[in-house]
């Protein structure tokens, strides 16, 4: 499925839907719908700032992670 609000997903009006926590949740539950304890990651553009924060904060559901053309979270904040 595509990530919340591209292509057919759902639409929402408040910014805040697009919260980092909300769209690393929605990986969380699809993990959950599949009934898997956890997931390997790809994550690419915006993408890839969702599987940053889906690995710092839910790490026990990823078993690993690939990020495609996006910094990890410390570098972009030192190199901005």
């Amino acid at each position: 499925p595509d990530q919340r609000g591209y292509n057919n997903s759902a639409k929402f009006s408040s910014i805040m839907d697009y919260h980092l926590d909300y769209l690393s949740q929605d990986i969380v539950d699809l993990i959950d719908h599949y009934e898997y304890k956890s997931a390997s990651i790809v994550g690419h553009d915006w993408g890839a700032a969702v599987a940053w924060h889906l690995g710092q904060f839910h790490s026990e559901r990823v078993d690993k992670m690939v990020i495609i053309n996006v910094p990890h979270p410390q570098v972009m904040k030192y190199e901005l």
